[in-house]
């Protein structure tokens, strides 16, 4: 018979073990749980890399396709429909494409889908096709949603592979499609496509992964993209395995149900994130953005923590010593984690280092906790100046104390409401005192008590000021340099909106077509100038005067009267026969014949011009070099 002590020991044996594993459990489960939240952490930070180089790659070429869609030259192709504007449409979309170099194809295709324009790039080399080479594209998905779509919205295609004739082009040519319609007049003309190389764009995502991490990219219903090796591109192809969701579909529901998160596949671990790009407007698709880390599960760590348990549990059991190797094993790992933690977080910061955007984080009042080195660049200021400081108050508030923008500071905006906010063309001072155009996205994080945000921004200064010469080109008349027909028109029906009656004046200079016929088309170029050199002495600032047609001038005076006009336009005549054109010692004369008329009541411009009109018929009918007077 066993003594009574003998008969408990299998249960003291067990409670040991209990208590071993129990202190184990607790010395490891820190450790644990700070090494997993450290990876979530980077886990975190490499995705929303990826979404940020997705974001500002689709940004990047929403922009072009709109520089496109609204060029002067396109507008006047569509206006005049001649050879010489057709031509520089084509060069406008030329330059495009030579300039950027992500484009395999920039065309315009009218409403019935056939090419009217089209650019390739090959080699490093932009081209024009001929127009014998142009095709109908009326059966493309993209050109069928493209010709469906509003004014101001866009199409984003799927990654899918090039076709050249209902063939696949080899070698295969994974391509995006963007595509913005046309409008003149309110009536659509046709579509802008933009073929974006997606190698570019995987090339782009894969630069914001660490190298050990490989992008991969899914599409919707489970088709490899990329990161799939052999069964990239399968289901276009009609090879085996396609379909990630036809291989493993409890997998893929799994993926599906979620918006993010990690699964294990071929062991594997894969991170991932359901993405769609962003923009005004922009119609796009859904992709599965993910990045692998391959040959480590993703339970790794936990696989790691288990296997070392139960390796301590079995030691501690055959050691004499337990309590103290446990307490020096947990120091090890409090050091290593803690070293770890150190080198993750120089990690993360060598990685914000080399992103190609201005990063700023802020605290809840919009103090500055970190900046990259990018942001020092753009605004000049070090993060150690910076940090602490109040971020609006620095670049938002000029010296004097001018606030650069209207309402609420977009920073203050998001750190209030928690909603991510983006702008095109948002103001910061530098430390230099300049101020900067900035393309701006303040992006929240953490909950409503401990909110903070992130500042992605990047200097956008020199596209601003593309965009004003264009705004100033497309009002402007080439040779003169005075406004054109359209602006002339549209600002005077603005002026009296907005003011009182209004005097206009018509002007045609006399017997222009004899300066051409005895002296040449340069010296009627060189008089046209002259005489708006003249007439720009004469008239106010705000006056508006304008060419709208080949020798006929516009003027038009806010708040006028019939004697005042008269007075004035008697004096424009005169300095126009006094002041003659001297072209190589020669004084070719110049004089001008003018009608006048002065707004009655609620007369529109355009009733108002052909009265204008009719008195300058009357002053031609009556010698030239005269004025005359329309009353109603």
């Amino acid at each position: 018979m066993k003594a009574p002590g003998y008969r408990l020991l299998p249960l003291k044996v067990l409670l040991v073990l209990a208590l071993l594993a129990a202190g184990i459990f607790l010395v490891l489960r820190p450790g644990y749980q700070h090494e997993v939240e450290l990876q979530d952490r980077a886990r975190q930070h490499r995705m929303q890399q990826l979404k940020i180089a997705f974001d500002s790659f689709i940004q990047q070429r929403r922009h072009d396709l709109e520089v496109l869609v609204h060029s002067p030259a396109l507008a006047l192709y569509l206006n005049q429909n001649s050879n010489f504007h057709a031509d520089l449409a084509a060069h406008t979309f030329l330059s495009v494409s030579a300039l950027h170099g992500h484009y395999d194809q920039i065309r315009f295709i009218d409403n019935t889908g056939q090419e009217q324009i089209r650019v390739n790039r090959d080699m490093g080399y932009s081209y024009l096709v001929e127009e014998t080479e142009l095709q109908n594209k009326q059966h493309r998905y993209y050109v069928q949603a493209g010709l469906s779509l509003a004014p101001g919205e866009a199409l984003l295609s799927e990654l899918d592979l090039n076709l050249e004739h209902g063939q696949v082009e080899m070698p295969l040519k994974p391509m995006l499609r963007m595509v913005e319609p046309v409008f003149n007049l309110k009536e659509r003309q046709g579509i802008v496509v933009l073929n974006i190389y997606g190698a570019d764009l995987l090339e782009n995502l894969q630069l914001a992964l660490p190298e050990a991490h490989e992008v991969v990219l899914l599409n919707a219903r489970g088709g490899w993209l990329a990161g799939g090796g052999d069964k990239d591109w399968q289901f276009i192809l009609g090879g085996p395995e396609a379909y990630l969701s036809e291989k493993n579909p409890e997998l893929w529901q799994h993926i599906e149900a979620s918006e993010e998160g990690q699964v294990t596949h071929a062991g594997d671990c894969y991170s991932y994130r359901w993405y769609r790009a962003e923009g005004r407007q922009l119609q796009a698709p859904r992709w599965l953005l993910a990045e692998r880390a391959s040959g480590r599960a993703c339970d790794a760590l936990y696989t790691q923590y288990r296997d070392h348990g139960i390796g301590l549990l079995l030691f501690s059991a055959m050691v004499s010593l337990p309590l103290v190797l446990l307490w020096v094993h947990w120091r090890h790992r409090y050091s290593h984690a803690r070293q770890r933690t150190e080198m993750s977080e120089q990690q993360l910061r060598l990685i914000t280092d080399q992103v190609g955007q201005a990063l700023i984080v802020v605290d809840g009042q919009g103090n500055v906790s970190w900046m990259n080195p990018e942001a020092e660049r753009v605004l000049g200021w070090s993060e150690g100046e910076l940090s602490g400081r109040n971020l609006h108050q620095l670049v938002h508030v000029t010296s004097d104390g001018k606030m650069l923008h209207e309402g609420e500071c977009p920073t203050m905006l998001t750190l209030r409401t928690g909603q991510r906010h983006h702008t095109e063309h948002s103001l910061f001072r530098s430390r230099q005192g300049d101020i900067l155009t900035v393309r701006l996205t303040v992006t929240p994080y953490g909950n409503a008590l401990e909110r903070g945000a992130i500042l992605s921004f990047s200097d956008n200064s020199q596209n601003t000021e593309r965009e004003r010469r264009l705004r100033h080109q497309a009002s402007t008349d080439e040779l003169t340099g005075v406004l054109n027909r359209r602006a002339t028109l549209a600002r005077m029906q603005s002026l009296m909106d907005t003011t009182g009656p209004v005097g206009v004046m018509l002007l045609d200079i006399d017997l222009f077509k004899q300066v051409n016929d005895n002296y040449g088309h340069a010296a009627g170029d060189q008089v046209l100038i002259h005489f708006c050199r003249t007439i720009g002495t004469l008239v106010r600032r705000e006056d508006l005067f304008g060419r709208i047609g080949g020798e006929e001038f516009l003027l038009v005076l806010a708040e006028s009267d019939p004697q005042g006009l008269l007075q004035l336009a008697e004096r424009v005549r005169q300095a126009v026969q006094y002041s003659p054109c001297l072209m190589d010692d020669i004084e070719v004369p110049v004089t001008v014949s003018i009608g006048a008329a002065v707004q009655q009541g609620e007369e529109e411009v355009d009733t108002l011009i052909a009265r204008a009109d009719r008195a300058l018929y009357q002053a031609k009918n009556q010698g030239r070099n005269r004025v005359e007077w329309s009353p109603m």
